[in-house]
């Protein structure tokens, strides 16, 4: 090796080795990341909706270009990352359409209203339809007593599918809250109780409606001259509106998602720009914040997607083009200072000497673990102690191949399928061990974090992280 290369890799050791110190903080909340997808991936479009249903979010329709309406009807698989498109049923299928509302209740889908056109005529849909995930078969409803709007928003409360809003034919724009009841298959309007200390919302249409315990909230939409910032609360056990003062964005045509007593809503435009900011409402303290993110996803409106495990899924939508890309934000890794690992069930009982059975002794310290967590967890953990190995005989195991803070980090990990810690660390290091232990996902989490850190500084070289690499010998 020359001796040019050499002190380049002895830099490369000295800066990036102990500099690609991470912080679980700014890991946490690296936010939006593109979410990889195969199958067959619908084409671009916005006005689409979405609902989600287990493992499993649906989406119909949208709009495409200038005069061409979607009827087209697809599922992606949350835990393959694959579209699946269905077959069209002659016999029982939604008119094309967009600006329409999904919801999801029990085993089944329910489509409402929308907007479509004809060569002669623009068209308001009051049609309720009922798509069965079992028997995957469309049915026409009742739509009796209810208007055709489109706009609308759409949410589940108990057992009814409450909607607030929409446009209907012409110009006519609604204030009126109205219920489906899932059981008895009908429709009621709501007698909402008003009065000066509870005013209903003005008309709108292209608002964000969320469900939190007993409340409905409003926020923005356009009630055909400005687009609103104001937000209201709908108690649905009183039936009564109150009006949430304070500062409020502005927001049309966005997408929203409720967690942990939180909204969040995403992208939708303003009077004369699109957003691409994810904001956070808390219920509890009336207050909003800007979500943190390392990168910003691209401007967009008439955007939908729904909630799985914790992180905000955000189908298409239309900015200077339209989109059909699926992006994600984990809402949990984005409270800063919350040890997030709490959520997994395991956690409890991480380094936790109750009913432990196995200890790892690195450099003296001590760390205690459960076989079975172990094993369940990690393919080398379980020919460790399931085999025939030394390691399966000893009830303490010294571990000399990395630092203690290193390995707890890991087997942390193995515990709640979290990367998270206290301190800065050394995130090469921690790669070098998850490779070693046939840690994949970890491995993999790792790789982004330097993925992300070369971004951050294009000065590097791509032959100096190679030597680093090299001859750390992370493989």
């Amino acid at each position: 090796m020359s001796q040019t290369n050499r002190n380049k890799m002895e830099d490369v050791n000295g800066t990036i080795i102990s500099c690609i110190n991470y912080d679980s903080n700014d890991l946490n909340s690296c936010g939006w990341e593109e979410v990889y997808v195969t199958g067959r991936i619908p084409s671009p479009r916005h006005a689409h909706s979405c609902a989600v249903m287990g493992d499993s979010m649906y989406m119909f329709g949208g709009y495409a270009n200038v005069g061409i309406h979607l009827d087209d009807f697809y599922r992606f698989d949350f835990e393959t990352s694959k579209w699946h498109r269905f077959v069209k049923n002659k016999k029982c299928y939604p008119k094309p359409r967009n600006s329409h509302t999904l919801v999801a209740y029990n085993e089944c889908i329910y489509l409402f209203g929308g907007t479509g056109s004809t060569p002669q005529e623009t068209l308001v849909y009051n049609e309720l339809y009922r798509y069965n995930t079992k028997t995957q078969e469309w049915t026409l409803l009742s739509s009796a007593g209810v208007e055709g709007r489109w706009g609308h928003s759409a949410v589940v409360y108990k057992d009814k599918m409450i909607v607030f809003g929409g446009m209907g034919e012409g110009t006519v724009m609604y204030s009126s809250t109205v219920a489906f009841d899932f059981i008895a298959e009908t429709w009621e309007r709501l007698s909402i109780v008003e009065g000066p200390l509870n005013p209903k919302p003005v008309r709108r249409q292209l608002h964000t409606a969320s469900i939190v315990k007993d409340k409905m909230y409003i926020v923005g939409g356009y009630d055909g001259i400005a687009i609103q910032n104001n937000m209201f609360e709908l108690d649905l056990a009183t039936l009564t509106w109150r009006g949430i003062g304070g500062q409020h964005s502005l927001f049309r045509c966005a997408a929203s998602v409720t967690h942990n007593d939180c909204i969040y809503i995403f992208g939708g435009r303003g009077n004369r720009s699109m957003n691409n900011n994810l904001y956070k409402f808390d219920t509890n303290t009336l207050q909003w914040s800007t979500m943190p993110t390392d990168s910003l996803p691209s401007t967009r409106q008439f955007i939908s997607g729904g909630l799985y495990n914790d992180a905000f899924y955000v189908f298409g939508g239309q900015g200077d083009y339209n989109e059909n890309d699926m992006i994600k934000y984990n809402l949990n890794v984005s409270s800063k200072g919350k040890d997030i690992a709490a959520a997994s069930p395991f956690a409890t009982l991480f380094n936790n000497p109750l009913l432990s059975d196995i200890k790892f002794n690195v450099q003296g310290t001590v760390t205690y673990a459960h076989k079975c967590i172990l094993a369940a967890r990690n393919e080398r953990f379980r020919a460790m102690i399931t085999n025939e190995w030394e390691e399966s005989r000893k009830e303490e195991i010294e571990i000399h191949d990395c630092t203690p803070e290193i390995f707890s980090i890991m087997i942390k990990y193995l515990y709640t399928n979290t990367l998270h810690f206290e301190h800065s660390i050394n995130i090469l290091e921690l790669l070098r061990i998850a490779d070693l232990y046939l840690v994949t996902d970890l491995k993999e989490q790792c790789s982004k974090i330097i993925s992300k850190y070369l971004a951050k500084h294009p000065t590097l070289c791509l032959e100096d992280i190679y030597l680093s690499i090299l001859n750390n010998k992370l493989f």
